[in-house]
């Protein structure tokens, strides 16, 4: 059987997937588009969709191949967080830097008890949104101390964890409740399906950032 016949087959047991994955490439190509125009900050966001695209490639490669990829998609989840890490980082300032500090080290002992080469790490999946969720908050706290933004729908930063919020709270809810339902063949499919849904909100709202940011123009309007 060829790659292609493998990737039809794929495909048509798993049509989503291929939405999924393509949908990073909307945010990932305008950031380099609109490259020299980005701020710093907005720069290292964009990394997190190349991190994704580029991490996807693996994945869609052991699966076509037939290998067991829940190593790739533990280490997609490690990557990510630790680039969202770097990024609130560079960002934040005072106790949210001291409290970012504190959760980082917390990430690295619960990657290393629950890192799995061989299975999904659902505590992995599971701590990552709640990790996400507790940056979301960090940002609009540091947000609403500083009140330095007039326009928040012109703040590109705003919808990036915006967006990383709606996110994380939607598939965590999703995870936690497809768990419990696995054994429901009728409410599995339906979940995956929205889990997808909140990762296309997540990549329209980063695509948004992108296309409002502009380092000739003051971003506290």
């Amino acid at each position: 059987m060829t790659s292609l016949d493998n990737f039809l087959r794929f495909i048509s047991k798993y049509p989503s997937s291929v939405f999924e994955s393509a949908c990073i490439l909307i945010p990932l190509f305008l950031g380099i588009v609109r490259w020299r125009r980005l701020t710093p900050d907005i720069k290292l966001m964009w990394g997190y969709t190349a991190i994704l695209a580029l991490t996807d490639i693996s994945l869609w490669w052991t699966a076509l191949q037939g290998i067991n990829n829940y190593k790739w998609a533990n280490l997609q989840e490690i990557l990510i967080a630790g680039w969202l890490f770097y990024v609130l980082y560079k960002m934040l300032h005072g106790l949210s830097l001291r409290a970012l500090s504190i959760i980082y080290i917390i990430f690295a002992i619960i990657i290393f008890i629950g890192f799995d080469l061989v299975n999904y790490s659902g505590k992995i999946f599971t701590f990552n949104r709640l990790l996400f969720i507790g940056l979301s908050f960090m940002f609009f706290y540091e947000l609403l101390e500083k009140l330095e933004v007039k326009n928040l729908f012109q703040y590109p930063k705003f919808w990036f964890f915006t967006g990383l919020l709606i996110s994380s709270l939607g598939t965590l809810f999703m995870f936690i409740f497809t768990e419990y339902t696995t054994h429901i063949n009728n409410y599995f499919p339906t979940f995956r399906h929205l889990r997808d849904f909140f990762k296309y909100i997540f990549v329209t709202f980063i695509s948004i950032a992108i296309f409002l940011d502009n380092k000739h123009f003051k971003q506290t309007i």
